[in-house]
């Protein structure tokens, strides 16, 4: 049985393979982009033998580029999320998943989900960049403010962990309570938490991290901002000027 027949063996028989190139094999299937071309599946043997690669050779990525650019650091963050998300590797521009021949046809139906996924990047973008928000906000906090010792969920009222702060820098006169806020509920919450530590008559000076302006409605930023002392419009805007706002702050203090 020659590689082409072993392939052929393991796949749907609506699955049809042809050689394209002396190793590389593609795989015909009922699998389609929005303008009604095929998705590009092609296979090859690893260098041992033991494994197939399933490779769109650059394909999915550069059908993208006609109508959507991954030309900022947000949008390759979100590209490489949903890569890693579905246990793939990008290898310059090429998308790739290893299996074996046992688990083939399970491979390639993980691996179209996944272009899927990426050839449509423009329309869930903003879902995926809310989740990694507060990642990223983490990582910052953790990596550039670790000096200031934040406490994550940080709950200022005993018995009411409904009032919950992101992070509470504490080892200060005044502790600030920082928030991230990605949507209008999250918005909600943090308006009405910041309320109930005022009539609590807690001390404390509030942070807000918004993901964007975009992300909240005219009425529920205006009261965001009417309880927040200090606003981050953005989360470029915390990245480019958190420490010296709390290097200003803490310096304050003294």
């Amino acid at each position: 049985m020659n590689y082409q027949q072993q392939i052929e063996s393991h796949l749907n028989p609506r699955f049809k393979v042809s050689e394209k190139r002396e190793g590389i094999y593609q795989i015909a299937a009922p699998f389609y982009h929005e303008d009604g071309d095929m998705f590009e599946i092609f296979l090859k043997s690893d260098n041992s033998g033991s494994k197939v690669i399933i490779s769109d050779y650059g394909m999915t990525l550069m059908r993208l580029s006609y109508s959507y650019e991954i030309d900022t650091a947000n949008k390759e963050k979100v590209l490489n999320r949903i890569i890693a998300c579905n246990h793939l590797n990008l290898r310059n521009g090429e998308i790739i998943l290893e299996t074996d021949m046992n688990h083939l046809e399970n491979a390639i139906f993980q691996f179209v989900q996944t272009i899927a996924k990426i050839s449509n990047m423009k329309l869930f973008q903003r879902e995926v960049i809310q989740n990694l928000f507060f990642e990223l906000l983490d990582q910052h906090i953790t990596e550039n403010l670790s000096q200031y010792h934040p406490q994550r969920n940080y709950y200022p009222i005993d018995e009411h962990d409904e009032y919950c702060v992101d992070y509470c820098f504490n080892d200060r006169p005044r502790p600030i309570f920082l928030f991230g806020v990605n949507n209008q509920s999250n918005a909600r919450l943090v308006t009405i938490s910041c309320l109930k530590f005022l009539q609590e008559k807690i001390p404390f000076k509030s942070v807000v991290v918004l993901e964007s302006l975009d992300v909240l409605a005219r009425k529920d930023l205006a009261r965001l901002m009417s309880v927040a002392d200090k606003q981050f419009p953005d989360f470029d805007d915390f990245k480019g000027n958190a420490v010296e706002y709390f290097i200003r702050e803490y310096q304050s203090d003294k």
